[in-house]
């Protein structure tokens, strides 16, 4: 019942929903006397800021266009009394079956290159990539709210990389599972929104600029550069989309954050450079890789 009436809400209403976010929050506060439980589903951290207010020990975080799977809400709850358990992802999506990214080691503090295989084959990582978080209120206390600059797409990665900072642990349920529907960049690129590209490209350089030092940053933009060139090259006549993504680059490495502005571009050399020869850039920087 509890997971069938939280969904039915969260699956009709979104973050901009005031009338929505009003009856979710009255249904939280009457399953506060039977679970410390708050659902957010990225509204901007209205429900983690809600947390005092509320008492609430816990927050599950989803994204809007989840689709969860029957009974899988039921093997969280239970991973509540865990004192052990701290932050869980539930579920993740891959590309065919690994995706190439970037990863973190809070111990050396330094920025490397990994190609995650199905990603996890143990329970314990650092960092984690999915559609659900389980947070505890601890670590809320500790770290604070999501990132709002880095709304949207890295946010989750940017908080798996400060709570293990704090010595929390990052923990996969493997139990459970919530289907989230991917981008069609590669099927169907002309398809996606352009403020997407532009937000995956900035705020991934973004969330780097947090924890790593100006070298480690470029290198990063880098790899970056080189994954955007080969979706370049995937869109030759989405120019629209391009100009995004080109600019989601500029701006990740001023530090630029905010929405998407379409004026805000790339210098016309820079972009007419990268735009018409990606493949002479991407042989350039495999070169040298």
């Amino acid at each position: 019942f509890i997971e069938q009436t939280l969904f039915g809400i969260i699956n009709k209403i979104s973050s901009e929903d005031q009338s929505g976010m009003k009856q979710l929050e009255s249904v939280v506060s009457l399953l506060l006397g039977v679970m410390s439980l708050l659902l957010l589903w990225y509204g901007r951290n209205r429900a983690a800021r809600g947390m005092t207010l509320w008492s609430v020990g816990y927050v599950i975080g989803i994204m809007c266009n989840t689709l969860p799977v029957d009974g899988t809400l039921g093997v969280v709850f239970l991973l509540m009394s865990d004192l052990f358990f701290v932050l869980a992802r539930i579920g993740f999506y891959l590309m065919a079956d690994s995706l190439v990214g970037t990863s973190f080691s809070a111990r050396t503090r330094m920025l490397f290159h990994t190609a995650f295989i199905v990603f996890l084959t143990v329970g314990v990582a650092q960092p984690l990539v999915g559609t659900a978080m389980l947070i505890r209120r601890a670590l809320f206390e500790k770290i604070g709210v999501l990132d709002d600059r880095i709304f949207a797409y890295w946010e989750d990665i940017d908080y798996s990389i400060r709570s293990a900072l704090a010595g929390f642990r990052n923990v996969m349920v493997f139990d459970t599972s919530i289907y989230h529907p991917g981008k069609a960049t590669i099927a169907a690129p002309d398809t996606v929104k352009p403020h997407y590209y532009y937000l995956m490209t900035r705020n991934e350089i973004m969330m780097w600029r947090s924890f790593c030092s100006p070298k480690q940053v470029l290198k990063a933009a880098f790899w970056v550069l080189r994954r955007q060139l080969r979706q370049i090259m995937r869109m030759p006549n989405n120019a629209t989309g391009l100009d995004a993504m080109l600019s989601g680059l500029w701006d990740g490495l001023r530090g630029i954050g905010g929405g998407y502005d379409p004026k805000r571009r790339m210098p016309t050399p820079f972009r007419q450079l990268l735009a018409r020869y990606p493949d002479l850039w991407l042989r350039i920087l495999d070169a040298g890789h």
